[in-house]
This record gives structure tokens, sequence and C-alpha cells, in this order.
């Protein structure tokens, strides 16, 4: 499902936004339309499958001996296949406020028909008996009410025509040799992400002992908690940065670019040093001593988020620029290191050669987009560096010092007020190193005030 549009979601963005922009609403209607009826048909041979297995649950749904729960999953498996085209509407409502930068917007409506969620459903299982089908029903009935908000808004907000969008909803020749490289790009580069950081706990469930995959999980758990923070930070600059090349405005969307990897500095060196030099709190806190052999493959693990800096708005600019040789190189690249890597010394490092080469990929990933961002988004590394190496410099001698003096006197005894204390720490030293990049970072003093200033 996740990957249900073949990349042509992604790439639609990318020339919707363009379109926006451009104030031409009718190439944005063909462009949006074009990437429904994608998704339409992917959805429908989706549903094929599961009215099959709806059909034939002997089948589709093996393990399940009683005749009652046979039925609940029949019921759940029809209500899931009735529900589709309003999975498939949400997202299309999500894209017409995502290339507005407005997705604020719906997404407010989401999280409060997400909590009416959270309350009708301690309500059902409070004073009902496994009410698990009369809940799901309601669920959907309120997704399709945030759908259908949506839509008002749409039409209220922009005067959104749905009638001629749905006129567009079909396949278009000319939209489609215009994003089809991009998509297929798009999508090669997801396959690839999937291989660098999904496979490898299929991997080691079938290699590795029990012990070392529960290991492995508490580390992804993290990971994955982590690039989903970054990707909640970073994915409004995707659409910023295709209104620049919409707009054919080169000039700013370099300097968006600088600014942007200014900004991270902070989030990805100072943060990801922090939780790296307090990891074995962290570990003992969370989860507590019995997974304490996984505090050296965390370590490793998340220095990777030390280069975010640079890789993630690297990556939305190799889109934004439809730099597709860019894409197939770093689609294969990765990948390739990483399980190269792996295979050539698991023998001899065990469980430590995933966390190892999951970095060494990632810092030669890294190199790739520092030469990106020099070479076509005009940015000079040199003066970069030495308007902002003192800055960078103090912060680490910083997190040095106070993870070695006050560090070692956190508390190690799991127990939410002590994670508490952990998180506070964590946050003043964070802040402090910010202040000390503010401090003696002239580049990031002006461009903070400056966008304060626009404010």
């Amino acid at each position: 499902m996740s990957y249900a549009d073949f990349g042509f979601l992604s790439a639609g963005i990318k020339y919707a936004a363009e379109a926006f922009i451009q104030k031409d609403k009718e190439q944005e209607y063909k462009i949006l339309g074009f990437v429904l009826f994608i998704m339409f048909t992917m959805f429908a041979l989706f549903a094929v499958m599961i009215f099959y297995g709806y059909l034939n649950p002997s089948i589709a749904l093996k393990g399940i001996e009683s005749a009652d729960e046979l039925q609940v999953a029949k019921d759940l498996l029809l209500i899931f296949l009735a529900s589709l085209p309003i999975t498939l509407l949400h997202r299309i409502i999500q894209l017409i406020f995502n290339i507005r930068l407005e997705d604020f917007k719906y997404q407010r409506v989401y999280a409060i028909v997400n909590l009416v969620k959270i309350g009708i459903a301690v309500i059902l299982f409070h004073f009902f008996e496994y009410p698990i089908i009369t809940y799901y029903f309601i669920f959907q009935l309120l997704n399709l009410v945030v759908v259908l908000i949506g839509f008002l808004l749409a039409k209220k907000d922009y005067d959104y025509n749905f009638k001629l969008f749905f006129k567009y909803c079909k396949f278009n020749k000319v939209i489609y040799s215009k994003i089809k490289g991009l998509a297929y790009g798009s999508l090669i580069l997801t396959i690839s992400w999937v291989l660098y950081y999904e496979i490898d706990s299929i991997v080691i469930a079938k290699i590795a002992r029990l012990k070392d995959v529960a290991l492995f999980s508490v580390c992804l758990s993290l990971m994955t908690f982590a690039r989903s923070l970054f990707g909640i930070i970073y994915n409004p600059f995707s659409v910023k940065f295709n209104h620049y090349i919409g707009l054919g405005l080169t000039d700013k969307l370099n300097l968006a670019y600088r600014t942007v990897i200014l900004f991270g500095i902070p989030l990805s060196i100072f943060a990801t040093l922090i939780v790296v030099f307090s990891m074995d709190k962290l570990i003992l806190l969370w989860v507590g001593d019995q997974y304490e052999q996984a505090i050296s493959i965390m370590k490793i693990m998340f220095l990777i988020y030390f280069f975010n800096f640079v890789t993630s708005p690297g990556g939305i600019a190799v889109v934004a620029k439809n730099k597709l040789k860019a894409m197939y190189f770093v689609s294969i690249f990765l990948p390739l290191i990483y399980w190269g890597g792996v295979v050539f010394t698991f023998d001899r490092l065990g469980m430590l050669s995933f966390a190892i080469f999951k970095l060494v990929a990632f810092a030669l990933y890294a190199c790739f987009y520092l030469y990106f961002s020099s070479r076509y988004m005009a940015l000079d590394w040199k003066d970069f560096v030495l308007k902002n190496a003192a800055g960078i410099v103090l912060g680490i001698v910083i997190i040095v010092v106070i993870s070695s003096t006050i560090g070692p006197l956190l508390p190690l005894k799991k127990s939410m007020a002590h994670l508490l204390i952990y998180f506070s720490y964590v946050g003043g030293l964070f802040m402090l190193t910010c202040l000390a990049f503010f401090a003696f970072s002239k580049d990031f003093r002006d461009a903070l005030t400056t966008m304060l200033g626009r404010r």
C-alpha cells in the first residue's frame, strides 16, 4: 500500500507544486488527476486480492480455526475493502494542502478526529466485550469525515474545482511523459532505502540468535523514531524548493538550501553527539539492563544522523532539480556498500558488522552530497566552514566536557522519573550547544535574526 503509486506520488508532488506556484491550476488538476488515476489502478488491483481473500478465507486466513474468529476476520476485510476509496481520497487531499505548504490545516482536523477515535475506543472497550468490528467501522467512518472536511476546506480556502479535478482523473500521455523519469527514479530510490533501512531485520532473524534479533529490534526502534522526526522537520522544504524551481529563482533556491544546511547543524551534529555520548543511560533507562549489549551497536548506528544536515536537504534538492543520474547512483551505491560490507565481515564482527557498515555507507553517501552541494547548489564549503567552524567546535567541546563530568552522575535505574531526568539533561545540553553556536557563528546568528525579522 505504501508503494502503490510506483513513485508517481512523489513525482506528482514536485510538478504539482511547480504548477501551483506558477498559478496554473489546470496543470495542477491534470497532474494530481493523473496521480489519482495511477493510485486508483493499483488500489483496484489490491482490492481484487482482498476480495479474493474475503471469498476464500480458508486460503487467505490460515491459522484461524474458530468460526466466530473467521467471521470477524471476514467482516474486517470487508470494511477495509470498502474503505480503500477513503484512503485514496485522503492521500489526494493531503497533496492539495501539501503543495501549498498548508498541511497544518488538514493535519489539525486529522489530529482532532484521532482524539475522538481514542475516546470512542476507550468507551467501546470499557462497556462492550471485544467490539472490534464496531470500532473499526466507526474508525473508517471518522476517516471519511476527515476527508469530507478536507474537501470543504479546499473548496472554501482555495476555490478548488473538484468537478474539473475529477474530470482529469485519467491516463494522460503528456503528463506521463513529463513525470515518468522522476517517478521511476523515486521508486528505485525508495527500494534502495528499504534495502538499507528495513531488510536487515529480516536477514538478522534468519541468521542470528533470538537474543541478537531482540537487541537489533531495540536499535531499529530508536532509529525509526529519529528518522521520522527528521522527516517531519525536513519534508516542508521539499515543497518550498519546488516552488523556487517553478518560479526559476535559482539564487533563492541556493540561498534557502544553504540556510537549511546551516540550521540543520545543531539538529544533526549536536543532537546526535549528545545522544551517542549518553546512549548507555538511554538504553538502561528505556528498556533496562537486559539490553545492555545493544549500547555499542546503537552508538555506531545512531552516528549516521551526524551527517543529516547535508543528506536530508541534499536528497530533497536532487529530486527538486530532477537529477536522475544522481538518484540512480545513490540508489545503487547505498545498499551495495552496506550489504557488501556485511557479507564480507559478518563472520568476524557478528552483529557489529551491520552497525559499522550502516555508518560507513551513510558517511560515503554524505560525501556524495557534499560534492553535489558544491557542484549543483553553488555552496562554497570553504567559506561555510570558515564562518561556522568556531561555533561547531565549541558546541562539540561542550558536549564532550559535560558528558564526561555531569553525564556519569545521571541515574541508571529504570524508572519514568529517571527517564524524565535524562531527557531534561539532553534538552538542557542541546540548548547550551545551540546558544554557543549562536554566539560564535555570525553566519547562524544573521540567518536566524533574518528569519525572525520576516515574522
